[in-house]
């Protein structure tokens, strides 16, 4: 009897809900159900790898910390040359013309050659992922559910017999009998338009390390991009909570909840700067309804405090 009461208690605590009562841990249950159902609790950072161009300096140091962190295996070739050439550059100038005894200016132009100097400088990447690397990738990033009371069947439009049958139909065209034709008469084109002449590039080009460009021309990137967790967050306390009741006698609750990152990787350290146990602070509210007791209102959480988190990345 002993047992059958305790387990009938437990059963009741759990169950049991109170538009007069809620507690911390009610709060951050609720919440982190929140945050899952709409996968807002877990933040991604993509990392490109293959064989690609990639000449800005920000993100090959973050592959080379990357790197270091035993995520992925990088390595880079520098193909670098200079040009000469000479370049077609249209200059302009101011003339004076006069018509009687008046002077006017006029902007007149001509096309000078000019030699031209460029440096050409490029960077190639070779990157995979290691075993470590591979075990944060997340191959297919879960989808919110929405409200499932509100889950839609499944069908296809493409299969009804409408749609599959051609249902056009086709009328000959009825001339207006009122309107006599006349006879089209083709004349020669009398307007000419005027030829523009554009200056093309001096297509010789002198280069020095002709055969980096060479090297260069011949590249092929191959690459795809793989997204990686970077870390989680969760809720972990609620304080200030408050229940007050409404003129109509919904009962409404509102309180800050703590969220904390966990789960760090080394792919957030480096994309997001982030580090387990960081802190933010968030502002809620809550409805209570007889079916479904204490619901967090999802449009009224607020971020009132937390850290600054740097980074290409997706998430909370």
């Amino acid at each position: 009897m002993l047992a059958v009461f305790a387990a009938v208690s437990v059963l009741t605590s759990c169950t049991f809900h109170s538009p007069d009562e809620i507690s911390s841990r009610d709060i951050t249950k609720e919440y982190n159900r929140v945050i899952e159902e709409q996968v807002t609790n877990m933040a991604v950072a993509p990392v490109c790898v293959g064989k690609y161009e990639c000449n800005d300096e920000g993100e090959r140091f973050a592959l080379r910390q990357l790197e270091a962190a035993g995520l992925i295996t990088y390595d880079v070739e520098r193909l670098a040359w200079w040009e000469k050439s000479f370049k077609n550059v249209k200059r302009t100038y101011t003339a004076y013309e006069s018509w009687g005894w008046y002077s006017y200016p006029v902007e007149k132009s001509y096309w000078d050659k000019k030699e031209s100097y460029d440096f050409e400088d490029h960077y190639i990447v070779t990157v995979a992922l290691t075993d470590k690397g591979k075990k944060l990738v997340i191959e297919e990033f879960p989808t919110p559910e929405g409200d499932k009371d509100m889950k839609q069947p499944e069908f296809d439009p493409a299969e009804y017999a409408w749609n599959k049958a051609d249902l056009t139909e086709e009328w000959p065209y009825i001339e207006n009998p009122f309107i006599k034709k006349e006879k089209k008469v083709e004349e020669a084109d009398s307007c000419v338009q005027d030829e523009v002449v554009v200056e093309e590039e001096d297509s010789k080009v002198e280069r020095i390390d002709a055969e980096q460009y060479k090297k260069y021309k011949a590249f092929t990137a191959e690459f795809e991009y793989k997204t990686l967790l970077a870390y989680k967050v969760e809720a972990v306390k609620a304080r200030k909570i408050q229940i007050t009741k409404e003129e109509n006698g919904i009962s409404k609750a509102t309180a800050e909840v703590i969220v904390e990152t966990v789960d760090v990787t080394d792919m957030g350290r480096i994309k997001a700067s982030v580090e387990d146990g960081q802190k933010m602070l968030y502002k809620v509210s809550l409805t209570y309804y007889l079916d479904k007791g204490w619901v967090i209102d999802e449009s009224s959480i607020q971020l009132v405090n937390g850290p600054e988190v740097e980074g290409d990345f997706e998430g909370e």
